[in-house]
């Protein structure tokens, strides 16, 4: 559909993403908050392997360098939906080598 959010972004945008603990938040809930400072290409948070719950750390990416840095100046603490949830800047996505990719950790990702 026009104007949805791809659910990966876009390689060479990956240097626009902010890391944030993230404790029992949803991926929803992040998304709309951190959606106030720019456009959000995507929201991840990672789950244990073991027991599939959600870890308690996560990374928002956002589409240009305006949305990051604004999310970033806001404050090193957001207060979202009344949880402290403190955030950094986390750079560039690691890449996987020419050699093929390993196994994910199963994480779930939100556009």
């Amino acid at each position: 559909m026009p104007g949805d959010i791809p659910v990966f972004a876009p390689s060479g945008e990956s240097d626009f993403r902010i890391y944030h603990n993230s404790m029992d938040l949803s991926r929803e809930t992040l998304r709309l908050h951190f959606a106030k400072f720019g456009k959000v290409l995507d929201v991840y948070v990672p789950r244990d392997p073991q027991t599939g719950q959600p870890r308690s750390y996560g990374f928002t990416t956002f589409h240009d360098e305006e949305g990051m840095e604004k999310a970033l100046a806001h404050a090193a603490t957001h207060d979202i939906t009344g949880v402290k949830v403190p955030v950094s800047y986390a750079g560039r996505k690691p890449r996987q080598p020419d050699g093929g990719g390993g196994g994910g950790d199963g994480g779930a990702r939100c556009p």
